[in-house]
């Protein structure tokens, strides 16, 4: 019984972990592109961002806004957003750095600690910080370029 019962917990282990990272596709960098966010120190009005911002694509429209300031990704993962109260979340790497952001329902507890403190709060691992703009979560990592933060709330 005590065997059936480790393997249980295990499969459960591995599931839960895979849900994580559970899909991704690789996504290949534009030919015109840089694979590294250029180095200038133009003023954030100087992001651009298409004017066809829609509620209904936000990662699309944040995938355009990348590639037309010249950030390329390698590869787009989808994550776990429901353990973060999201709705749905995508990772994107490049060489130097990933980008998380998500979606979320505005009016829920979730994305309203992340407008008011800046955080999102995983169960059972803490807070971590994030910014917060239109429903949407960009989280914060140590190496992630100012470039993007100004690209995120320029949307």
């Amino acid at each position: 019984m005590r065997k059936i019962s480790v393997f249980a917990v295990s499969c459960a282990a591995v599931l839960l972990l895979s849900a994580c990272g559970s899909s991704s596709s690789s996504v290949p960098a534009s030919s015109g592109a840089s694979s590294a966010v250029s180095s200038s120190s133009e003023p954030v009005s100087s992001v651009s961002v298409s004017s066809s911002v829609s509620v209904d694509d936000a990662f699309s429209d944040f995938e355009a806004a990348l590639s037309e300031n010249g950030i390329a990704y390698t590869e787009k993962v989808r994550m776990a957003a429901e353990l973060i109260g999201g709705v749905n979340g995508y990772k994107y790497k490049t060489p130097d750095y990933n980008i998380e952001v998500y979606t979320f329902d505005p009016s829920s507890d979730a994305y309203l600690t992340a407008e008011k403190d800046g955080t999102v709060i995983m169960e059972g691992f803490g807070s971590f910080p994030a910014y917060a703009h239109k429903g949407m979560v960009l989280m914060q990592t140590d190496n992630l370029p100012q470039e993007v933060i100004d690209l995120f709330n320029a949307m």
